[in-house]
């Protein structure tokens, strides 16, 4: 997946980039893509861009698929898990339910713990573009 945007930001090891939304996404609107959004991104040279510049951002489609895996279907099966789990042990519906939902909460901090750690997950800073 490629995005553009203009670098509006440098930090130490990080710039920050405002994406540009593609031109069909500004026409359509439904889904909220046709906004301007902000996405910090590691890079390994903050020398090489300016302020100012429009630069290429890529995420490898693969690793996108590996974390929307993490993001979306691991909390689904932890909740579907202790819902039933404890469900079985307690035979309340309410409190399974609220367990679960503490479970997923705290399966989600984890997760977003874990991607920030690991840096091949985030975007890529590929290319200055004219």
């Amino acid at each position: 997946m490629k995005e553009h945007g203009t670098i509006i930001k440098i930090k130490k090891d990080t710039v920050i980039v405002e994406i540009r939304p593609h031109e069909k996404c500004t026409k359509c609107c439904s889904c909220g893509a046709g906004r301007k959004r902000t996405v910090t991104v590691d890079t390994d040279n903050v020398t090489h861009f300016n302020v100012g510049d429009n630069v290429e951002i890529e995420v490898d489609s693969s690793k996108m698929l590996k974390v929307y895996i993490y993001l979306y279907g691991i909390p689904l099966v932890v909740f579907v898990g202790i819902i039933l789990a404890v469900h079985f042990v307690t035979e309340s519906p309410i409190i399974s339910f609220l367990v679960s939902l503490a479970g997923t909460g705290i399966s989600l901090f984890v997760i977003s713990a874990f991607l920030k750690e690991k840096k091949e997950y985030s975007p890529k800073v590929r290319k200055v573009l004219e």
